[in-house]
Order: structure tokens, then sequence, then C-alpha cells
């Protein structure tokens, strides 16, 4: 994931975990400028919440696949 990205590019933020011991992920939750902007939790309904942010940052294209 790189540090930056020039306005109006595309990237892509990915989460790869392997939990061990039979344990359950409870939550995946991702930050920008130390403020949450995405928050994945597989238990709750809805399980994907994003969260506004100064600058630009477009959510609409999440998916619960990565």
């Amino acid at each position: 994931m790189p540090r930056e990205a020039e306005e109006g590019s595309t990237v892509e933020l990915r989460c790869e975990w392997r939990l061990l011991g039979g344990a359950g992920l409870y939550s995946v939750k991702w930050y920008k400028d130390e403020h949450e902007f995405f928050r994945y939790v597989p238990d709750n309904d809805p399980k994907i919440q994003t969260f506004p942010q100064l600058g630009y940052l477009n959510t609409n294209r999440i998916s619960e696949t990565n």
C-alpha cells in the first residue's frame, strides 16, 4: 500500500490474516491520520461501516472479500 496516492487514482487496500488456534476474527479497522475510516466486524449488522474523513477518501467500492 503506498504512503500517498495521486488525487483521482485508485489504490487497493487489502487485509490478509490467518487466525490460529480456532480463534474468531473480532474486527478489522483502518485509520487515516489517526482517524478511523473503515470498520469490518463480521458479527455486526451491517458488517462494514465507513466514517467521513477530511481530504478525499472514496470508500464506495469497499467489499467484504478483502
